[in-house]
């Protein structure tokens, strides 16, 4: 077996009773607990700071006509977030 690089990149936070509610928080979010911190840390270290793209998920290249339909209602204010989202 080879030897393991160790990563310089990983920070261990203990966050206690919070950890139950930055869980919930990510999920409400449809983020991970890692997506959520690297987007809150360079945004509290500098208003400035722009925020870490989420990830793509990846689609199936085969092309494929839509025949699924689904409603969401969202309110005023959620559909402005979801637009300047959609903007980056």
């Amino acid at each position: 077996m080879g030897q393991r690089t160790k990563r310089t990149t990983t920070v261990t936070v203990d966050l206690g009773e919070l950890k139950a509610l930055w869980q919930a928080w990510c999920q409400a979010h449809g983020i991970t607990p890692s997506h959520g911190l690297r987007n809150t840390l360079p945004q509290a270290m500098d208003h400035r700071a722009t925020r870490v793209p989420a990830p793509r998920l990846r689609v199936a290249p085969k092309r494929e006509r839509a025949t699924a339909r689904i409603e969401l209602n969202l309110t005023i204010s959620e559909l402005a977030d979801l637009k300047k989202m959609a903007g980056h």
